[in-house]
């Protein structure tokens, strides 16, 4: 039994990522373990650590290493961490998918918190392929693994499905069943769908309940890249359109492109990348009511 003073524990942060070590042993045998300890609670807009406000600011993240694809080399894995670490971050969103032990075990150490989602994203036929069912197996197994993670921030339960709106009630679903299995930690989806009205605003596209049955709304923007006839605000106008459900809003994806060495001008150009982003995310907080942005992404990448 590990037994902690109440009022004695050293709570886990990205600026503190303090774990305890638990040594399991018996006649013949010593495994240990490292553990964390913080609390993760939402009020209204706000992502609270340990009682304080949260503002996460981090990229997204492939599994890919280069010459060694996904492979789980932790030499590999090491040179990531490095990048991350220089950039500064305090957040990661695993695209799409659950990383390996290592990765995550390796965040944690540094105290880098993770949204992590399980792969269900763009076109999904549900019923043809009983898709819920094996979303929720994935769910079982991802949780079953990370629970115990410090770091593990966020579970997601997909990623930019299309506009059908029979999505709507599965990720609804799928969100409620996350809560049967960890209360400790919100559920989240990436939302992408919105339509430009003719005043200039956003409207959402999916019902308001499936909205409603998240915990932190999380949306991708490429507001100034995507489409050419975007207008400046327009990054602004689109998190306000989430405003209404009083919940914390998270940018998961935002960005451009570019081609390395590229400086002759065009959609690729190093400097439009480099001024669109900077655009992106200036709207983005003007707005006070985001709790963090994930750039989309650290680096190229041949996963999906």
């Amino acid at each position: 039994v590990l037994e902690l003073p109440e009022n004695n524990v050293r709570l886990y942060s990205h600026e503190d990522p303090y774990r305890y070590k638990i040594i399991f042993s018996t006649s013949t045998d010593q495994v240990s373990e490292y553990v964390g300890f913080r609390e993760i609670k939402i009020s209204g807009r706000d992502v609270l650590l340990n009682g304080t406000k949260l503002m996460l600011k981090g990229v997204n993240v492939h599994e890919d290493y280069g010459t060694t694809g996904c492979a789980d080399i932790h030499d590999e894995i090491d040179k990531v961490f490095d990048k991350l670490q220089e950039l500064g971050v305090n957040f990661i969103r695993s695209s799409h998918y659950p990383h390996s032990r290592y990765f995550v075990d390796k965040a944690e150490k540094l105290g880098i918190f993770i949204l992590e989602e399980i792969p269900l994203y763009w076109y999904v036929f549900w019923d043809e392929f009983d898709i819920e069912s094996k979303a929720k197996r994935q769910l079982d197994e991802m949780i079953a693994r990370d629970k115990n993670r410090a770091n593990i921030l966020i579970w997601g339960v997909g990623n930019e499905m299309s506009r059908d709106l029979s999505n709507a009630p599965h990720i609804a679903s799928l969100a409620n069943y996350v809560r049967t299995l960890d209360l400790s930690r919100p559920v989240s989806y990436v939302c992408s769908i919105r339509d430009k009205q003719p005043d200039g605003n956003f409207a959402l596209f999916m019902p308001d309940y499936m909205y409603e049955a998240l915990d932190i709304i999380s949306i991708n923007c490429y507001c100034s890249f995507m489409d050419d006839g975007t207008d400046k605000g327009d990054c602004a106008r689109v998190v306000r359109a989430y405003e209404k459900f009083g919940k914390p809003i998270l940018v998961t994806e935002c960005g451009a492109q570019s081609v390395l060495g590229n400086k002759e001008g065009g959609h690729h150009d190093e400097a439009r990348h480099r001024n669109i982003l900077k655009q992106q995310i200036e709207e983005f907080f003007s707005t006070d009511l985001i709790s963090g942005v994930a750039v989309w992404i650290l680096k190229d990448g041949r996963t999906p």
